[in-house]
């Protein structure tokens, strides 16, 4: 969703939690209750229930969208296709997609970014490449399971039952690689 100068029109665009404008240079902060009032548009228009947790986090005054974070994979003989996407048995998670764009993408892109990609309705997308997605899966359950689906096969990879015990698995980066990319232990 794209936010609209109130002044002139043009799009905003967003620095460092603020809405901008490059035309006339209007500005003002995003709030929490605006991320809020978000997360509740987005709901209504995708007609999913956002996990609480999801929402806490992307609403937090701190929130990064960049989270540098990976999460341990256990990969399995049906599972091959992970290793393609996941080196040494870890996926990397450079960001996790927010509520408004801040250059890395927003939540509010799933549609097309599903339609771009042959993706399946269901989705509500929280990263990826083009190739490989993380997304919470609405197609079986209200409350979604986080799941890695590969764009090109639709094979699937469930990461968590939730998007809390996805926060709670990522570990940073620096814990697993040194600062040459070289797997420690």
């Amino acid at each position: 969703m794209k936010e609209r100068c109130p002044e002139c029109a043009e799009e905003l665009s967003v620095v460092a939690r603020a809405w901008c404008c490059g035309v006339c240079g209007w500005s003002a902060s995003i709030t929490t209750e605006r991320l809020r009032a978000l997360a509740r548009e987005f709901e209504a228009e995708y007609d999913v229930t956002l996990p609480a947790k999801y929402v806490e986090a992307v609403t937090d005054p701190g929130y990064d969208p960049r989270s540098d974070a990976v999460l341990a994979l256990e990969i399995g003989r049906e599972q091959r296709w992970l290793c393609e996407v996941a080196s040494e048995g870890y996926l990397s998670v450079d960001v996790i997609f927010g509520l408004v764009d801040t250059g890395e993408g927003s939540i509010f892109n799933t549609r097309y970014l599903c339609a771009e990609w042959g993706l399946p309705a269901g989705l509500v997308l929280l990263g990826g490449d083009g190739h490989f997605w993380i997304a919470l899966d609405y197609r079986v359950c209200s409350g979604p399971p986080v799941i890695l689906i590969d764009s090109d096969s639709g094979d699937v990879a469930w990461l968590a039952d939730s998007f809390d015990r996805f926060l709670h698995a990522l570990v940073p980066y620096e814990s697993v690689r040194n600062e040459d990319g070289e797997r420690i232990g």
